[in-house]
């Protein structure tokens, strides 16, 4: 039951499988070219055959028939004498005859008596003026009859007829074709047995491949191959462990970005609700529901912008994917600008200052509400986490091909095991004084979005002095004619 089984298996695979079918049509030539093979050698050595015996019988017959020539009446006594003086050992029969077909001479009487008419269709064309020759092959004999008109001058005064049976070229002859039958059959069916191997091997590779893929779509991203060897299927298997390793790892980045969200929207949604049912169960003063309105406010405009920011890292992924390119120069310096005066009260009402310092036609091509928010994510935060009296300083210059964005504070700075996933969607050093402060764990996850969307690059350090500093690089865009 097992092999009718796979037997079956294997035929649907056929039927549907391209490969297989390809590989069909290689046996099918095969078995064409052996057959072909088989029967071209044998087919040569029989016309060789047959030209050599065509040379040899007629060679008898002209050697009489030009000994016979000599005289104008043909007799018997004198076909015999010419016979005898010749010898009759390389062939079986020798016949002549007179220009009548009469029977003159005959070495073998029971065959073609003298006196008595021969007929044959050789003899025939002989007496007609034509060399005759003809050669059957059959397994155990080559036959070969010929014949040559006897001529006195331009007249035809009779016929030679000569004759052979061949059983020892015969045999080697049937030796040669069973031995090439033998190879054919060999050849066919060792590409028989190829062509299983081959399709079996095909087979379970494809069906390790499907199976994989249906473990995949099945939600098992953990699931890899492993294939042995360097062909085409091991190239696939390899760039299938790297979409699943990339798969793995974005499912993981996707529920880890779900309980984020879920936690920090779990939150001032929480207050919310605790707030609107005090106010509603208990009777509260006038300034106490005020204050708890208040703080419902408050918790409602960080739900906004939570909202916002992940809305905005939607809008960033959906572009990565379509591959909107920047269509605008954008001066980075005017970013740097833009983003102090809007901040400089901010960053007054903290006991803190904002400054920049930017080159001139520092620009990159990008979209200028885009780079905008990355230069004024990147300076609030500074304003947020360098505390009372800090110092934020925005700095834009040109370094060879790459414009440079430099946003530095003066605060507490980062942990060096926290530089490198601070711009992970949710992740807060602090997450107690983010949360004072109204942060989401968004901010630099756009930020680093942005700004490899545009082909950038974004690192966070800490200053020697103390402090964080954040450094942005764009490829920078060079204006017609500048050096």
């Amino acid at each position: 039951m097992a092999i009718i089984s796979r037997l079956e298996h294997f035929l649907r695979q056929f039927r549907d499988s391209l490969l297989l079918r390809i590989i069909l049509i290689i046996l099918v030539m095969t078995v064409i070219l052996a057959v072909f093979q088989t029967a071209s050698p044998v087919r040569a050595a029989e016309q060789m055959i047959f030209t050599y015996k065509q040379s040899v019988l007629l060679g008898r017959a002209e050697v009489i028939a030009s000994s016979l020539n000599t005289s104008q009446t043909l007799t018997g006594e004198a076909a015999q004498e010419v016979v005898t003086v010749l010898g009759d050992n390389d062939v079986d029969q020798i016949v002549i005859t007179d220009a009548g077909g009469l029977v003159l001479y005959s070495t073998n009487t029971g065959v073609a008596p003298a006196e008595s008419y021969a007929l044959f269709p050789e003899i025939v064309s002989a007496l007609r003026g034509n060399d005759a020759f003809r050669c059957d092959y059959t397994t155990d004999a080559f036959r070969s009859r010929g014949a040559m008109p006897i001529m006195a001058g331009k007249v035809i005064t009779g016929c030679v007829y000569v004759a052979e049976e061949d059983q020892e070229q015969a045999a080697i002859l049937g030796s040669i074709q069973q031995n090439a039958i033998r190879m054919a059959i060999f050849t066919i069916l060792a590409s028989l047995i190829l062509f299983f191997a081959v399709s079996i091997i095909i087979i379970k590779r494809n069906d390790r491949m499907l199976e994989s893929i249906r473990l995949v779509r099945e939600g098992d991203y953990a699931h890899r191959i492993e294939l042995k060897g360097r062909d085409e299927y091991t190239a696939m298997a390899s760039e299938f462990n790297a979409l699943t390793d990339r798969l793995q790892k974005t499912e993981e980045l996707r529920r880890q970005f779900v309980s984020d969200a879920s936690h920090e929207l779990r939150t001032p949604l929480a207050a919310i609700r605790l707030l609107s049912d005090s106010i509603l169960q208990n009777e509260l003063d006038q300034e106490t529901t005020r204050e708890f309105v208040q703080d419902i406010s408050s918790e409602s405009d960080r739900l906004t912008k939570m909202t916002s920011k992940l809305l905005n890292l939607t809008a960033l992924d959906s572009m990565q994917f379509v591959g909107q390119e920047a269509d605008e120069v954008v001066d980075l310096g005017e970013c740097c600008r833009k983003a102090v005066r809007m901040l400089t009260p901010f960053a007054r009402e903290n006991g803190g200052e904002i400054e920049q310092s930017s080159e001139e036609n520092c620009c990159v091509l990008a979209r200028e509400d885009e780079v905008f928010q990355v230069v004024l994510n990147l300076a609030e935060n500074g304003v947020k986490y360098s505390g009372d009296g800090g110092q934020v300083r925005l700095i834009a210059y040109s370094r060879g091909e790459e414009a440079v964005l430099i946003v530095e504070d003066n605060g507490i700075g980062i942990p060096e095991e926290e530089t490198e996933r601070i711009f992970e969607r949710f992740y807060r050093v602090d997450k107690a004084r983010s949360r004072e402060a109204g942060g989401t764990g968004l901010g630099l996850a756009i930020v680093r979005e942005t700004v490899e969307k545009f082909g950038g690059t974004v690192e966070a350090s800490n200053r020697p002095q103390g402090g964080a500093r954040f450094t942005v690089t764009f490829p920078r865009y060079v204006w017609e004619g500048e050096p």
